[in-house]
């Protein structure tokens, strides 16, 4: 652990694991006084991203992370147990750009994803986000499980 307390990377999605993950992220944090990224990628596959307006998409992402996990964001910019916080919303191929421009950049001490155990294709390939996080990690990785749609776990 660094100076500061733990460095936590929790790679937010779009299934209902999502508040699972961001509030599992945020209780590690500031039982250590450490560093905290919430990072999410709005997915373009590569051959789409030409011709995709990468900004809107982003924009787009970021206001429904913003609405869906609003008491989180709330509790985490407001936290004084925390030697930061940052949400980072970025768009292209899901499975690079969270490895590549969020994850190995900030050198987590850990990193939270979540696990989806509906059946539906963006569950699927969510999971190969989390298969990419989970062989580039270079860290522990916590995988939360979170509510179904329907409510149960």
């Amino acid at each position: 652990m660094g100076i500061g307390g733990r460095r936590v990377f929790a790679a937010l999605d779009e299934t209902p694991a999502r508040e699972a993950v961001a509030r599992a992220a945020l209780e590690l944090a500031e039982d250590s006084g450490g560093h905290l990224l919430f990072g999410h990628i709005a997915d373009a596959l590569s051959r789409e991203a030409a011709m995709t307006d990468l900004e809107a998409l982003r924009r787009s992402a970021e206001e429904r992370l913003e609405h869906h996990l609003a008491d989180v964001l709330k509790a985490a910019r407001g936290s004084r147990r925390l030697a930061s916080f940052e949400l980072i919303v970025e768009a292209g191929p899901a499975a690079q750009t969270v490895v590549r421009s969020l994850m190995l950049p900030f050198e987590p001490d850990l990193v939270v994803c979540g696990r989806c155990r509906e059946a539906r294709l963006h569950c699927r390939i969510a999971t190969g986000v989390g298969a990419a996080l989970l062989r580039a990690a270079p860290c522990s990785v916590l995988i939360v499980e979170g509510a179904r749609r329907n409510g149960r776990a």
